[in-house]
């Protein structure tokens, strides 16, 4: 864990990071009240950063953050979580995310911006959804990403008050009822785009634009 201060970290190898024996947070990677600087944490080729603790969570933090390549079977609430006003630059590759109760990935007042490469979340939870971000800054996503959930409650995507998306998704499934407009959800100020470029599917038939509610300026497109 990092802890204040702007640190350099550039960190290559192995990591199996497991859920704390005695209950408590057990975190892949912990970032909290940075200053500036800079962790840079890469997985060798093959062989990703594995957890089943509570994932990755950054908080006020000032300074960046990437990783290369995680599977992430989170006992936590989030997958990745960025928080309490951080405002770094933040980027994401070659990570896998289950087992969140919350969310795969959840953004929270914090305007730093975010990146993702190759992203994949997929989540049994009843109570889970996949993508959240409220109050966020700049999204980009690129490469083979996929967000699947099966709760019939939370959407598999929410975006509420971020700044421009750039954000390109393979397939988005969602257990949600079909046609309640709930499957994915964009509101507020945010921007951009986000393209559903391969499948969108809800509670179990194809998805159209009645599963998705978009009160923001953002556009939003789905498969034919």
């Amino acid at each position: 864990s990092i802890d204040g201060g702007a640190p350099t970290l550039n960190y290559f190898g192995p990591i199996n990071n497991a859920a704390a024996a005695g209950g408590g947070d057990s975190f892949l990677l912990s970032v909290t009240n940075t200053t500036g600087g800079a962790a840079i944490l890469q997985a060798p080729p093959g062989a990703p950063f594995t957890d089943t603790g509570n994932g990755i969570a950054i908080s006020n933090a000032q300074g960046d953050v990437t990783v290369f390549g995680a599977q992430i079977t989170s006992s936590g609430p989030q997958g990745i979580l960025i928080s309490n006003g951080s405002t770094g630059a933040f980027g994401f590759r070659d990570v896998t995310i289950s087992g969140a109760s919350t969310a795969g990935v959840e953004i929270l007042n914090s305007t730093g911006a975010a990146t993702f490469t190759n992203l994949n979340i997929s989540l049994a939870g009843s109570g889970a959804a996949g993508f959240l971000a409220n109050t966020a800054g700049d999204i980009t996503a690129t490469g083979a990403n996929n967000i699947a959930t099966a709760s019939t409650t939370a959407p598999a995507v929410s975006i509420t008050d971020a700044g421009t998306l750039t954000m390109q998704v393979g397939t988005v499934t969602s257990g949600v009822t079909n046609g309640s407009g709930t499957a994915m959800i964009f509101s507020g100020t945010t921007s951009g785009a986000f393209d559903v470029t391969s499948a969108f599917t809800v509670g179990g038939s194809p998805g159209t634009s009645a599963d998705v509610t978009n009160g923001s300026a953002a556009t939003v497109t789905l498969p034919p």
